[in-house]
């Protein structure tokens, strides 16, 4: 019965009730934190072995690329441009001849040569079927003119 006696003068301590501005403290072994921070400390020095303007110098390197592949598309387009702005120049003036051409047939409708030049503007819009048209009239005219036999094997 000593025992138990003994067991009943022990004080217990009452429960630490931590303030509202106090922050939680986790206690645990110190000598493992100490351990954690020397090897989270030399995974980051292994992790951080390249200076910081090795990495700026990346980066620009790589916005440098980036930034040549978009002025080159850009030049791409400006000359596909000017391409196309010249095509439409050149369509129109060949346009306007076979406006010019039609007139002069309508005046004297038995110009072969009329013909001929009208089924090679027309050929070279890329209308093959008008110029054939064109090309069997200048025929009609004269079936010996060499220049229009030589357009009817490209037709």
């Amino acid at each position: 019965m000593s025992k138990s006696n003994s067991r009943k003068f022990i004080r217990k301590k009452p429960p630490h009730k931590p303030n509202r501005n106090e922050k939680y403290i986790f206690l645990g072994n110190t000598q493992t934190k100490d351990k954690k921070n020397k090897i989270n400390n030399k995974t980051v020095q292994k992790e951080n072995k390249w200076p910081l303007y090795l990495y700026v110098f990346a980066v620009c390197f790589v916005c440098g690329i980036i930034l040549m592949g978009m002025l080159l598309v850009e030049k791409t387009i400006a000359q596909k441009y000017d391409q196309l702005q010249a095509d439409k120049t050149t369509r129109a003036s060949i346009e306007q001849q076979i406006v010019e051409w039609k007139g002069i047939l309508q005046k004297y409708p038995d110009y072969r040569d009329g013909y001929y030049h009208l089924a090679v503007l027309e050929y070279e819009l890329g209308n093959k079927p008008a110029a054939q048209i064109y090309n069997q009239q200048a025929l009609d005219i004269d079936p010996n003119y060499t220049p229009s036999r030589q357009l009817e094997k490209k037709l």
